[in-house]
């Protein structure tokens, strides 16, 4: 038997201000991720100062996400960043994280981004994010595949500066 440490950086502050018009999704971008589903979801959204930033190593479906992308008139607010080994600048400059995964195992990306105080908006796919999320107090945990409602968390986050510090503080 071998362990495999999987280290979390502490930040050097835990607490975030949500003064960015930047969401956030971090992970390899294949289809297990669903990055599709959060695309659509981001075109719900309507709202001309919101940016989404999509960080991770292209595994064959970045062209596809970019033409969905395109087709969906989003194309101009949608940023795709490769691999980043150091990702902290990203969700301290993030006002949310957002993971619509069809499946995880114990994603290290939203310990991740509670380590640094970014609260998170996740379908609740079967195991991980249930197990990190509380739902209505550091986050939000969605039923699968229910777009508009996420749509609807994610601006009812962004719309409540309240909700923002409550949450970023748990």
């Amino acid at each position: 038997v071998r362990t495999i440490f999987n280290p979390v950086r502490m930040p050097a502050k835990s607490f975030h201000s949500c003064d960015s018009s930047n969401l956030l999704a971090i992970g390899r971008q294949d289809d297990q991720k669903n990055f599709s589903a959060l695309l659509r979801i981001f075109q719900q959204l309507h709202r001309p100062d919101l940016v989404l930033t999509i960080v991770g190593k292209d595994y064959g479906t970045r062209q596809r996400l970019l033409e969905e992308a395109k087709y969906l008139k989003i194309d101009s607010k949608v940023k795709f960043v490769d691999f980043q080994s150091d990702v902290s600048e990203f969700y301290y400059h993030s006002a949310v994280f957002l993971l619509t995964s069809s499946y995880e195992g114990l994603p290290l990306v939203l310990i991740e981004a509670k380590a640094h105080g970014l609260p998170c908006i996740s379908f609740d796919c079967p195991t991980g994010p249930r197990h990190i999320i509380n739902d209505g107090v550091d986050g939000f945990l969605i039923p699968m595949h229910d777009e508009p409602l996420m749509a609807q968390k994610v601006l009812h986050y962004l719309d409540d500066a309240n909700l923002q510090e409550s949450m970023s503080r748990e």
